[in-house]
Parts: C-alpha cells; structure tokens; sequence
C-alpha cells in the first residue's frame, strides 16, 4: 500500500508537469474545470451532475484529433500502473485481494482524460484483469485513460469445468459482490481524478462475457432487482454501492463485448438507459441473444440478451450498436484492434449527439436508423 501511495504523488507530480511539455496533441481542446456536484440517487443507479458542462465538453472532446481510429500514441508513451484498490471476502470468506492495472498516455497536454474501466470476462469464476490488458493499452494509445480490474470470483456450486452446478441463488450472489466491486474501483480512481488525470464527466464501463453482465448489472439494476432473485441480499452482502450518497461522476455508456445478459428481474427504464454498444455471436451458446437462461444452464434465472435490450434502447431513442458474427458458439474472432476501434467510433458518436442505432453483420453495416 505504501508503495502504491508513493506512485499516486509521483503520478500527480508527473501530471502536474505536463505543461512544460510539448506532444503531437497539444492543439488539442482540453475541458475546464469545473465543481463536480454529486446527487444521491435511492432508487438506480444514475449518475447526475452539471449537464452544461457535460455537453459543452462533449463538442470539444468530438472535435478533438484524440479517440478514433488512430493510434496516435506510441506504447513507449503510455504510463503503466499496478495496484490494489480494495480488499473484500468471496464467497467462501477468504480475503481477496483486488487489484487494477491503469494505462494513459504520459506525458500528456490533457489533464482530464475520458476513463474506460473494462471487466474481463470467465463465467463469474476464472480470468483476471490481464484478459483485458491488450484492448486498455491500445485505448490508451487513442488517448483514453484505462483501467482493467480484478473482482471478487466463485460461487458455491460453480467450477470452471462446470459452471452450472449451482443455482439461480449463488449466481446472483456472485453478480452482486463483482457489482459491488466495480462501484468500489470506480470510486477509488474518480475520488483521485485529479491524480489519474481522468474527466468524472466521461466515464465509460467495458465488459467481455461476465464482464458485460456486471457492467450491466450496475447500470440497470437495483437492490430491489436483486432482492427479487436472492431475496434480503443487501441484508447479507451489504448495499450495492456503499459510497452511492457520495458519487460525483457521470456513466456516459456501456461497451460490451462476447455476449450480453441483464436479469429479467430488472425493471427497465428510460431514466436508467445508457447508450450500449454490443458484440456477440449470431449464435450464443453461453449467453442469450434475446432471451434465456443464463450460461445456458436451464436452472439458472432468464435474462435478456443484446438483441433484446438494444431494441428497448431503441424505443427510446439511445443510441446503440449491436455488432454480430455470424457462426455457432461464445466466443468471437474480431481482433481487438476492430473492437476498440469500434469502441472509439461509439463514444465520438455520442459526443457529436449521433444516436442512431445501427446493426453490423461480420463487418457489414446492415441496419442505420435514425431516431
């Protein structure tokens, strides 16, 4: 801890310094800085502060030569950080230490960079952060700032060999404590924005597989949603986001990767919708494309799929785009230069208040609706 304490001064020192600097980005509009007002929120998870700011530094960060297709940062110029962002029992009671690995471009002109926190993906059982590590360093070379977590893994029942030997109980379990993982780490770097050079405007939440299922988890669902698959879960595993009175950021969307599901348990509202970008099988054999029991095991709870959500996302006019390969199975065979370039092409989307909802096919684009 003391060493991870001594890289944050060393950090903020090194940001600090970046205007006796010169880089290729230096034309580049940075966004001023403005109070941040945090807004307690009882029922969903919605993140509220000043939407003028908001939208006036969405129009320079879409007019910026930053975050699209291009790499414009070399590898040798990205800062690279490990460290541990809490400690919380599983779920047999071991301690589990939990840690993140940051990547940003360093030195840098922008001192508040858009932040990407991507969860990797293993059934809620397996993998760590190092399963993302490749799509953070080349969203970093674009200009983002990036972390990969580790979450709390393991439900009783479960194994890697088999991940259907347990019930709809343990799973929801496991999705809670990896939710309440996430709210924690998202706390822990935008409590230190200005150390990790990161806008608390701009945040962004990346999931592959599991991953996707937690980051949607904690931007549609409830303690109430929960409760309705583990009834008194808070009761046992404490609130879903302990720091919720104190939140001081805003999550802009969702970019999900290797399938998608959300509960059906989860109530879904147009106050609680946020702009998602999908890849999946035409095919998912693990996750539903429209509606199924989740990781195929039929005693496992329903939950919805990226077909399904991205056409109530469409209903109400936020922006989506569901990217499918066609094929049998789980797992994709899109390199991660084309996800993350996607993932760019996205977000710019959203600063330029382009919400059309479009559907790829392989690398075809096979629907462009405006709404």
């Amino acid at each position: 801890m003391k060493s991870l304490i001594i890289n944050l001064c060393l950090l903020s020192v090194l940001f600090w310094c970046t205007h006796c600097f010169s880089h290729r980005t230096k034309t580049d509009p940075t966004p001023s800085g403005d109070t941040l007002v945090g807004v307690p929120i009882p029922e969903h998870p919605d993140f509220v502060l000043d939407t003028t700011r908001t939208s006036d530094t969405d129009s320079l960060l879409g007019a910026s030569q930053r975050f699209g297709t291009q790499q414009i940062f070399e590898l040798s110029e990205l800062t690279h950080m490990d460290g541990q962002y809490s400690q919380q029992p599983d779920f047999s009671g071991k301690s589990t230490t939990l840690g993140f690995t940051f990547v940003a471009p360093h030195p840098d002109t922008m001192s508040r960079r858009p932040f990407i926190l991507i969860l990797h993906e293993g059934a809620l059982l397996f993998g760590d952060r190092g399963l993302e590590l490749e799509k953070a360093k080349l969203l970093a070379q674009k200009g983002f700032a990036v972390a990969t977590i580790d979450y709390r893994l393991g439900f009783a029942g479960g194994s890697q060999q088999d991940a259907c030997g347990s019930n709809s109980q343990e799973v929801a379990k496991a999705i809670y404590r990896a939710t309440q993982d996430t709210f924690t780490a998202l706390h822990f770097f935008l409590s230190q924005s200005e150390q990790f050079g990161l806008d608390s405007a701009q945040v962004f939440l990346a999931g592959s597989s599991a991953g996707a299922i937690v980051i949607a988890s904690l931007a549609y669902m409830t303690e109430r949603d929960f409760s309705s698959l583990f009834p008194g879960i808070s009761s046992v595993l404490g609130p879903l986001d302990a720091l919720q009175a104190h939140r001081q950021f805003k999550l802009r969307g969702l970019l999900t990767t290797t399938g998608f599901a959300l509960p059906v348990s989860n109530q879904f509202r147009a106050t609680n919708a946020r702009p998602t970008l999908f890849f999946q099988k035409e095919k998912d054999d693990i996750l539903p494309n429209i509606l199924g029991p989740l990781f195929g095991c039929n005693h496992y709870f329903n939950c919805i799929g990226s077909d399904s959500l991205s056409k109530k996302l469409a209903e109400h006019g936020i922006a989506t785009q569901l990217n499918i390969e066609t094929g049998q199975g789980h797992l994709l065979a899109f390199p991660n230069q084309y996800i993350v370039d996607q993932y760019a092409a996205f977000i710019r989307r959203l600063w330029n208040k382009d919400y059309r909802q479009r559907i790829y096919k392989d690398y075809d684009l096979m629907m462009d609706q405006p709404y």
